[in-house]
């Protein structure tokens, strides 16, 4: 059994890739080119305001 060749289109500029491995592309592309966009960063920062208050609250590891 041969693998077809398959299509994947990026959700967020529309550029399409083509061929067995057109998911990896498209992932890898997703996440060089549209990583930066604002829901990317929400969960960071919400780990983050944990580590801030956990550190005020004056506990010890």
């Amino acid at each position: 059994m041969t693998m077809t060749e398959e299509t994947k289109e990026c959700p967020y500029c529309g550029e399409v890739f083509e061929g067995e491995d057109a998911t990896t592309q498209e992932g890898i592309h997703r996440a060089n080119e549209h990583v930066n966009d604002n829901d990317s960063t929400s969960s960071a920062s919400k780990g983050q305001n944990i580590v801030d208050e956990w550190k005020s609250e004056g506990k010890r590891a």
